[in-house]
């Protein structure tokens, strides 16, 4: 499902793509339905509240147990559950500023835990892998 665009907001059709993945949609669709509408909901907050992070989401999946959202700038995937804990997407640039500055771009931010973010990384990345499981607290 593209999400919409264009019109007087002068803004074109490269925008974050909502996609469920293939389990999750019953045939007549009830499933996929409320958690479709909970995230197209958030990234219409993430387009007016932060938008250099919505220019930045390049794909969001819906999946059976979470939803993914897929960045253009990195590899960087971004776990999160639709419709909880959105205030944590407020943070999510912050945390991606310091990712690069400590140049560990590609990570998982798992915003499924109540007032934090969780960074992980492949084994053995960067020059301290145990920072790793630190989470980032909700300032």
């Amino acid at each position: 499902l593209p999400a919409s665009g264009g019109g007087e907001t002068g803004i074109g059709a490269d925008l974050p793509i909502l996609r469920p993945s293939g389990g999750e949609v019953a045939s007549d669709g009830e499933r996929a339905g409320p958690r479709a509408a909970a995230v197209a909901r958030l990234i219409e907050r993430i387009r007016h509240s932060r938008p250099s992070l919505w220019r930045d989401l390049s794909e969001i999946e819906l999946r059976p147990r979470e939803a993914r959202a897929y960045l253009r700038s990195s590899r960087t995937v971004i776990l999160f559950e639709p419709g909880r804990y959105e205030e944590l997407w407020d943070q999510v640039p912050t945390v991606l500023r310091d990712l690069r500055r400590l140049d560990r771009g590609d990570a998982v931010l798992d915003l499924r835990f109540s007032g934090r973010i969780v960074a992980r990384f492949a084994e053995g990345t960067g020059p301290d892998s145990a920072s790793a499981r630190e989470p980032y607290e909700k300032v």
